[in-house]
């Protein structure tokens, strides 16, 4: 048997899933597999964390999106569990049925007129904005930018 599984990566436009088929004797490390190839995402399929929601998702998938909260209203799923044992019934045809919630991204910073060797890193989940990665980097160079608003920091993505 082939499950036909609509996922849903976590921060995307609601509007775009995709759909990923898979024998219902995979496994959930498997699943993490089928999605990376799938998507061409740029982390270890290990690093993504799958989620089956409680409860339908269905269309407009924006509505239900919005007020859900993966630790209450998705399950968790473990990598050696088995997908028959995760979806004992055929899924429906239109809901989606796995959210993938990808890790925090690592971001290289550096300061313009400053050396290659003052680069720094800061994580950020992908779900934040742009303004809440100006107030992470002023977090992270609190002297550097002690009488900086974030919100003035200016910055520009390089690669």
């Amino acid at each position: 048997d082939v499950l036909r599984l609509i996922c849903w990566i976590r921060s995307q436009d609601p509007k775009v899933t995709f759909q990923v088929k898979i024998s219902k004797t995979e496994t959930v490390f498997d699943l993490q597999k089928a999605i990376k190839n799938e998507t061409q995402i740029e982390v270890a399929a290990y690093t993504l964390r799958l989620y089956k929601p409680n409860y339908p998702v269905s269309r407009p998938y924006e509505d239900h999106l919005r007020k859900l909260i993966l630790s209450k209203d998705g399950m968790l799923l473990e990598g050696a569990q088995e997908l028959s044992e995760v979806f004992s019934e055929p899924p429906s045809k239109f809901n989606i049925h796995v959210i993938v919630d990808p890790p925090p991204s690592r971001i290289v910073c550096w300061l313009r007129g400053g050396t290659l060797d003052s680069r720094f890193h800061v994580k950020i989940p992908t779900t934040e904005t742009v303004p809440d990665l100006q107030e992470t980097i002023k977090n992270k160079k609190p002297t550097v930018f002690r009488d900086v608003d974030a919100d003035a920091l200016r910055l520009y993505k390089i690669s």
